[in-house]
């Protein structure tokens, strides 16, 4: 509702707060349950997400031969137009695969400073692969 002195009315914007980006309000209430230290918390993630680079491997090499498939499909889509124009229409242009990734969801964002506050050195070992004769 604009005022009568003309000014246009301001949207009441509500502050941010950092109990309510990550969801754990009573911890940040506690002053015994402090966030971890700088150090700690880089260590904890730099370990954690080195092990879900790891684990995303797998999922990596199949989406590399899902692109060649899809780089394949493109080229021969491409090639409809020499003298195809009328089939081009007709096929639907190639759609290229998702790409997995690493970086957690909020909720195993949650999850991991839940288990960071419990133990700073608790993050997801590296299984060693069993290597093959």
């Amino acid at each position: 509702v604009a005022s009568q002195s003309g000014e246009s009315p301001k949207a009441e914007v509500a502050p941010l707060s950092r109990t309510r980006s990550i969801g754990c309000e009573a911890d940040f209430k506690d002053p015994n349950k402090g966030l971890l230290n700088g150090r700690r918390r880089e260590t904890f993630l730099t370990h954690e997400l080195r092990a879900r680079r790891y684990a995303s491997l797998p999922f990596r090499r199949i989406w590399d031969s899902d692109m060649e498939r899809y780089r394949q499909e493109v080229e021969h889509w491409r090639g409809l137009r020499v003298g195809w124009a009328d089939i081009r229409r007709s096929q639907p242009v190639p759609v290229p695969p998702g790409c997995p990734t690493h970086l957690p969801t909020e909720a195993e964002l949650l999850e991991m400073i839940k288990r960071a506050r419990a133990d700073p050195t608790g993050w997801t070992p590296i299984e060693a692969q069993a290597k093959t004769p």
